[in-house]
């Protein structure tokens, strides 16, 4: 019989860094009376895993000796009658709820903080992460208009186009409206 495991085991895995330098996992347990137990696997890379962790029937299980700042895919499944493997999870080692993988690529390591602004455009780290904007350009779609400014009154910081728009219909466009400083909301 072929395991299929449900929405509700897959996003019920979690992590939960206690330190740097390891990681603790759980999820529900798989209810089907045939289940051997279960394998955990993990790397850098995604589903390019190493040898799988046999945790028998136990539902959580401590990766240990994990590098600070790498970012890790985790993945399991049950075996005996094998299951594909859960919903890939990466990890934040750091714990600032921003993955270490986003930060190296745009720090260039894991130091910045989730409510710093390093770009100073009024959007803090974590909200650039959250909205998937640059968080080293200030203006991540190049319309004048600043990210933080565009996400405080609900435009679209990855769109362009939305500078161009009279949003609350008083004749001056959203940009027109940040270069002046007024409230694009307002008439």
């Amino acid at each position: 019989m072929t395991k299929i495991l449900t929405a509700i085991i897959l996003s019920l895995l979690f992590f939960t860094p206690a330190e740097a330098a390891h990681l603790d996992l759980a999820w529900n347990a798989n209810t089907e009376p045939d289940l051997a137990g279960y394998r955990v696997y993990y790397g850098t890379a995604s589903r390019g895993y190493g040898d799988p962790i046999d945790v028998g029937n136990t539902t959580s299980c401590r990766l240990d000796s994990l590098l600070e700042g790498a970012t890790y895919y985790i993945a399991y499944d049950v075996y005996d009658n094998e299951s594909y493997f859960s919903e890939e999870v990466s990890t934040d080692i750091g714990g600032d709820s921003m993955p270490d993988g986003w930060e190296i690529e745009h720090f260039g390591d894991t130091s910045q903080e989730p409510e710093g602004d390093y770009d100073g455009d009024g959007l803090n780290n974590l909200g650039e992460y959250q909205h998937g904007t640059d968080p080293t350009k200030p203006d991540t779609d190049s319309d004048q208009m600043p990210d933080g400014w565009e996400v405080n009154y609900g435009f679209n910081p990855l769109d362009a186009s939305d500078s161009s728009m009279d949003s609350d219909g008083d004749g001056l466009t959203n940009v027109e409206e940040y270069l002046g400083g007024t409230d694009p909301t307002c008439a």
